[in-house]
């Protein structure tokens, strides 16, 4: 009897250890359920935000959008990432190494229809738009006490269009293409931010070409201690630029922007585009889109740019898909947007 009460017990055992093992197994696929139809809950602990580096309204909005969403009862949280700007920012995004950027319009365009600097590539396509944020003003700085009045004055002295990647650089060989200037009639460097306003403070360089909402802390923060004079762009090269570059819009620098800018610079500027990847649950992006709207005007007294989007402009000029989740809040406004 020993011996069968025994192999008894060992069944039994056996038997449990198997409910025991279909319990954690149901309960595991039932989590799994659960983040699926949530919207995946678990992007919320670390979406990376690309934004620009430091002086530039990119990282100026990312910064205070980012802690809104850390503080906010949400469960999003997110880390602002310093990158080189929108072109780093459409390679990173497109990657996967960050799920949040911000973008130039026309880079972002050009990106994912294999235009411009991207013809034939018709790999970028892995992310989606939320909404356009504010338009960037293409601004040429030279010092004040500088014989440089015009774009044409340029010509064989140094300037810098910051790093490669940035949309900034992109727009600098826009504009002076149009005037005929280029790398061999321009000595040109890709410094930062930082790094070019102390060269144009010291005489290293002559010009700084910046593609930011005016205004622009690094500009002005210069100007308090170097006086400083933006460059105007002329109606008859304004025209050229536009024809050429059809994602570029007429834009102006209003007077009194900066200390001692009495008149206003007229330019091109281009729209900040908020960009999601594209694989990003509905649900989080839906979220992200209704906070972006309902903690515009905070955000307004804390970023220099003027963030002038509403849910119908938010959308106007952006020729890239929406992301589903934030089509589902324009169509809660009575706004239909394309997601493919």
């Amino acid at each position: 009897m020993r011996p069968f009460l025994f192999i008894q017990l060992r069944l039994r055992r056996i038997e449990n250890m198997n409910k025991k093992i279909k319990m954690i197994l149901t309960g595991v696929c039932a989590a799994a359920m659960v983040v699926s139809m949530t919207g995946c809950r678990y992007v919320s602990h670390g979406l990376k935000f690309g934004t620009a580096h430091t002086g530039g309204v990119y990282q100026e909005f990312g910064a205070h959008f980012g802690n809104i969403l850390n503080h906010n009862d949400s469960a999003l949280q997110v880390k602002t990432k310093i990158t080189a700007g929108s072109a780093a920012n459409l390679r990173l995004l497109n990657k996967d190494y960050i799920q949040l950027a911000l973008a130039q319009n026309d880079m972002a365009t050009a990106a994912y229809y294999g235009k411009g600097k991207y013809k034939g590539d018709k790999s970028m396509q892995n992310f989606r738009a939320i909404a356009g944020l504010y338009t960037e003003q293409c601004q040429i700085v030279v010092r004040k006490d500088s014989k440089i009045r015009t774009i044409d004055d340029l010509e064989g002295k140094t300037i810098n269009t910051e790093e490669k990647e940035s949309g900034s650089n992109q727009n600098a060989k826009e504009i002076l293409s149009a005037y005929g200037l280029s790398s061999k009639t321009l000595h040109v460097k890709h410094w930062k931010y930082s790094k070019a306003m102390q060269a144009l403070k010291d005489k290293k360089v002559d010009a700084v070409f910046i593609t930011a909402g005016a205004k622009t802390d690094a500009i002005a923060d210069l100007n308090k201690t170097t006086p400083i004079r933006l460059l105007s762009i002329d109606a008859k090269h304004q025209k050229r630029i536009l024809k050429a570059n059809p994602y570029l819009v007429e834009s102006r620098v209003p007077a009194n922007t900066y200390d001692g800018q009495t008149a206003a610079i007229q330019t091109v500027g281009v729209r900040c585009v908020f960009l999601v990847k594209k694989n990003l649950p509905e649900a989080t992006v839906k979220e992200l889109t209704e906070l972006l709207f309902k903690y515009k005007t905070h955000m307004q007294g804390k970023v220099s740019a003027n963030l002038d989007y509403t849910p119908k402009k938010a959308v106007e000029s952006i020729t890239i898909p929406f992301h589903k989740g934030a089509a589902d809040y324009y169509k809660s406004k009575g706004i239909t947007v394309k997601t493919k």
